[in-house]
């Protein structure tokens, strides 16, 4: 039975990270004893995380998805079978200012969490590089 014949939402009852050939994993089990297994270069947020932070996860619901409260990550059950990538915005640009951690966040700016800001129009802006670009107005 593939994904497309499954009749319904996708179920999770396992997941763990395990390291296959020098590469992390996530490995999702399904309720129907299916298991997944998607390197963590599809998801970069779990890929950078700690150990720990990834270790710290919870279901959505009765295993739809799962919720990452330490990197306020939700990935559902059926876009991880089907390999669907995390989506990270493009980074800041090559008229970007540049920002630090300490420094006063640009105008328009509010700080989430390390490595992601939002704009005052909520979109989320990735600066792992500690680059972030004004807003457009």
């Amino acid at each position: 039975m593939t994904s497309s014949e499954h009749d319904g939402p996708l179920h999770a009852t396992g997941l763990a990270f395990e390291k296959l050939k020098n590469r992390w994993h996530l490995v999702l089990t399904l309720e129907d004893g299916r298991v997944h297994v998607v390197p963590l270069t599809f998801y970069p947020t779990l890929q950078q995380a700690t150990q720990r932070q990834r270790e710290n996860w919870e279901w959505i619901g009765k295993g739809d998805g799962v919720h990452w409260p330490d990197l306020d990550l939700d990935l559902s059950v059926g876009g991880i079978a089907q390999g669907r990538r995390e989506h990270v915005p493009a980074r800041a640009g090559p008229r970007a200012a540049r920002w630090k951690p300490g420094q006063p966040l640009p105008t328009g700016f509010r700080h989430v969490r390390s490595d992601w800001l939002v704009d005052d129009k909520g979109r989320r802006i990735y600066v792992g590089s500690r680059t972030v670009r004004a807003p457009s107005r």
